[in-house]
């Protein structure tokens, strides 16, 4: 695969999460499915806020008050509020993480819907608990793995000029791959097939997990891309299998 071929599949990956988003916003079933997992962001998002916005405020009353000289104060505020600022990045990814988690059995119906939109070949499934636990212990191992699987490529990091490029790679490939599983899991395929399947298209996966994790990044991002991202990684799916036929 030629360099412009897989910059312009790269490019492809980041606009699909894009036409995710679109396809929700143009259908007005896909915005019904949508609508828990978002509600459920803003909770977490409100809850997480709320707690971090508490703890800024007493640390910062407390450095306020203190009789240091205004340099000192000052070097602790600054101090102080980049604390905040990473911990606020970290909660960031942990509040999409658990909303995927707990999303999960909406975010595979939203991923059927939007399959049955594209193909139409699925029929719809009366709700069942069943379901839902599995769907649930689904989304926990999914996550479970891939903070695992980023914990231990981490000392890929450490390799001077390529390392931190692979580490991020590898991350925004396991972000790809988890938005995808919900198309993936109902084919019932071994993992051996699943990896084929995305390693044919690889800069579009990777472009996929790079929008991905920039939206995330992005303060309230989280709120949209959980829908965006299942509806995303379901077109990749389908879009990788018709193009393998």
């Amino acid at each position: 695969m030629s360099l412009l071929r897989a910059l312009h599949d790269f490019v492809a990956g980041v606009l699909l999460l894009f036409r995710g988003g679109a396809l929700v916003l143009q259908h007005q079933h896909l915005r019904q499915r949508a609508l828990k997992p978002f509600l459920l962001t803003v909770v977490l998002y409100g809850i997480g806020g709320g707690v971090l916005g508490g703890a800024a405020y007493e640390r910062f009353a407390l450095l306020l008050s203190q009789p240091d000289p205004w340099y000192v104060i000052l070097g602790q505020v600054a101090l102080a509020l980049m604390t905040v600022a990473g911990i606020a990045t970290v909660a960031l990814f942990a509040f999409v993480l658990v909303a995927r988690v707990i999303a999960s059995p909406f975010l595979a119906l939203l991923s059927e819907d939007t399959e049955r939109q594209v193909r139409g070949q699925l029929s719809d499934e009366p709700f069942a608990i069943s379901t839902f636990v599995n769907d649930v212990g689904r989304g926990v191992g999914h996550s479970l793995a891939l903070v695992g699987l980023l914990g231990v490529t981490f000392p890929l990091s450490f390799i001077p000029v390529i390392g931190p490029v692979l580490w991020v790679s590898s991350g925004w490939g396991l972000l790809a791959y988890d938005f995808a599983s919900f198309t993936l899991d109902r084919r019932h395929w071994a993992l051996k097939k699943k990896y084929t399947l995305l390693r044919s298209a690889w800069p579009r996966v990777l472009g996929l997990g790079a929008a991905i994790f920039m939206l995330m990044a992005v303060p309230l991002g989280g709120l949209f891309v959980l829908p965006a991202a299942t509806v995303a990684g379901t077109l990749l799916v389908l879009e990788l299998e018709e193009k393998s036929l």
